[in-house]
């Protein structure tokens, strides 16, 4: 049931006026810029873990501007909703397959099919370098 409540979030994800207003403090205009390029299901989670962090009282802007970039790398392709729901099933039944449906240098090289799993595997440090190229 929790799966299913993820993918319909996934479906319906949007940041709010006030969420808005709360980037625009945190995030530099540059770090803004790449938070945008985020598809809206991946702003969303990165603001809900941004959320958590402040819940529980973590007020350090590095740790809090990271967690709303953990996913930026994402937005270097596509991963459909059917691969992102095969990620989550084969990291944790089958993450041998995984690891052969995301193997490959590049994305570019992957067929179209495979291209969302290899995106997945490369994208923390596609991620890691746009941040650091606007001062993270």
């Amino acid at each position: 049931m929790y799966r299913v409540k993820q993918v319909s979030q996934a479906l319906t994800a949007h940041i709010d006026a006030d969420e808005e207003q709360e980037l625009a403090r945190i995030l530099a205009p540059s770090q803004h810029d790449l938070f945008r390029r985020m598809a809206p299901n991946d702003q969303r989670h990165s603001v809900n873990v941004y959320a958590t962090l402040r819940q529980t009282e973590h007020d350090q802007t590095d740790l809090l501007v990271a967690a709303l970039l953990h996913d930026v790398g994402k937005s270097a392709g596509r991963i459909w909703l059917w691969q992102r729901t095969l990620i989550v099933l084969l990291q944790q039944w089958a993450p041998g397959l995984l690891t052969w449906l995301s193997r490959g240098a590049s994305q570019t090289q992957a067929p179209w099919w495979r291209k969302g799993f290899v995106l997945n595997r490369l994208h923390p440090e596609l991620g890691a370098r746009w941040a650091a190229d606007v001062g993270c």
